[in-house]
């Protein structure tokens, strides 16, 4: 479901707050196997870049 939000907005709408907000919505172990799932490297370069910036919980 997040990939396809992701896919969705586009890599020109994805900042820190789309990404905060998918992270908050997933469990750590949920947001872990995102982050090692197989997506475009705009994606992963956004997980990347902003997934890390806030704590979970």
């Amino acid at each position: 479901m997040a990939l396809s939000a992701l896919w969705y907005l586009g890599k020109e709408n994805v900042d820190a707050e789309v990404v905060r907000r998918i992270r908050e919505g997933l469990s750590e172990e949920a947001f872990e196997k995102l982050r090692a799932s197989s997506m475009p490297a705009w994606m992963a370069s956004a997980i990347e870049q902003y997934g890390g910036e806030t704590a979970h919980g």
